[in-house]
């Protein structure tokens, strides 16, 4: 039984690493849920912010610019799928346009015949 065998060029690899940062970024970003505003002499702003995404994996406080982490609710299942919906996104990124391209280039040649 033969493994298949993957030939990427240059391109491909730049191109997957380009949508890898983007799915980081997206992922490492804290993202603001809630926000609330108080008078009070202690704080004036309060947010939830949130870190992950599809899903937030990580949530947190931010009192007025310093953050507080909950060290005791990482939530790992929304991890996991934050991660393996970050795979799938730069896998149909990268390999997604080649393979329209290639199926787009079969149709045009298969409806105009003068450009063969």
């Amino acid at each position: 039984m033969r493994l298949p065998r993957f030939q990427f060029g240059l391109a491909t690899l730049l191109l997957a690493i380009s949508w890898s940062s983007v799915v980081l970024w997206l992922n490492i970003r804290p993202r603001e849920v809630c926000h609330l505003e108080f008078n009070a002499q202690q704080f004036k702003h309060v947010k939830l912010l949130e870190i992950g995404w599809p899903w937030g994996h990580l949530n947190y406080l931010d009192i007025d610019g310093v953050a507080f982490y909950d060290p005791l609710i990482p939530d790992y299942w929304a991890l996991a799928g934050d991660t393996a919906v970050g795979v799938l996104f730069v896998a149909l990124l990268t390999v997604g346009p080649a393979l329209l391209l290639h199926r787009a280039g079969g149709l045009i040649f298969l409806f105009d015949p003068l450009l063969r």
